[in-house]
């Protein structure tokens, strides 16, 4: 879903009160390179996608998700840097899949 290459710097994307699912492939994928890429994902549903619901991919980038629902996928979660407010249903995956170890505030 959003891939920065060829770009330079801090790129942030917010994405709120969305549904990305259904796809074959993965639902919300942030893919970073020579930039550093923040996504924020509020509110959003990653459901029954073929491959994962929200994937991290690459160097510099990273998922923060709050108040979000990631079921129904191969994967639910995935990547290096993915982190939760805690707030978020992630259930009912073929596998969850694994959040950083802190809770965000």
């Amino acid at each position: 879903m959003a891939s920065i290459a060829g770009t330079t710097g801090l790129v942030r994307v917010d994405v709120a009160d969305s549904s990305m699912s259904n796809n074959t492939g993965n639902g919300l994928t942030a893919t970073g390179g020579a930039a550093s890429l923040n996504v924020m994902a509020t509110r959003m549903n990653a459901s029954f996608n073929g491959g994962t619901g929200m994937a991290e991919v690459g160097a510099n980038s990273f998922i923060r998700i709050g108040s979000s629902t990631v079921t129904g996928n191969n994967v639910g979660v995935a990547g290096n840097n993915v982190s939760s407010f805690g707030n978020n249903q992630i259930i009912g995956n073929t596998t969850e899949g694994t959040l950083d170890a802190a809770v965000l505030n």
